[in-house]
């Protein structure tokens, strides 16, 4: 069991006949188990009704397999901890095509969405201190190209929205015009 926690998957099953989630690849739900109401419990109240869709129409047996994007309560009810998970949905039907089970693989992306917030909001920042400088300020690549200007610069080169794509282009960008 150790080497499967190893695993960065999470992999549930779950048993249509007798309404039972159970964690085959990490531990995310109890041991024992949870019913279809108790787990759907545990994602956001604002993914509940989607993902509740979706598990309906694969035991329905009109989509074998689906996307899933949910956050999950890893908390309790009282001091919630939502983490974002992604994956996917697959059913599984015996001959008669009756679903039997529905897998639902998928990883915990909650790292990964933090630190793209975390980059965008910082990238946010100091493109607004860019942008708000009373320093005028460009920025160029190593073959005199603007990659960024800020409005200051571009008053004091009388930079306008016309010409600043043909400036851009040519590599004149930031040079004062007369």
């Amino acid at each position: 069991e150790k080497v499967i926690d190893l695993c960065v998957y999470v992999v549930l099953e779950y048993d249509v006949k007798n309404d039972l989630f159970r964690s085959r690849i990490h531990r995310l739900i109890p041991k024992n188990g949870l019913a279809m109401d108790e787990f759907i419990e545990h994602i956001h109240p604002n993914d509940q009704a989607i993902i509740k869709r979706q598990f309906d129409i694969e035991i329905a047996g009109k989509s074998h397999t689906d996307e899933l994007k949910a956050r999950w309560n890893i908390g309790t009810i009282e001091k919630p901890e939502w983490h974002y998970f992604e994956g996917y949905s697959i059913s599984d039907a015996d001959e008669d095509g009756t679903i039997n089970s529905l897998f639902i693989v998928g990883n915990d992306v909650t790292d990964i969405i933090r630190e793209t917030t975390h980059t965008e909001k910082n990238a946010s920042r100091y493109k607004k201190i860019f942008q708000t400088s009373l320093t005028a300020m460009s920025f160029y690549t190593a073959d005199g190209y603007i990659l960024d200007i800020n409005d200051k610069m571009r008053e004091i080169c009388k930079i306008t929205e016309k010409t600043e794509l043909a400036d851009r282009k040519s590599g004149s960008a930031g040079m004062p015009r007369p």
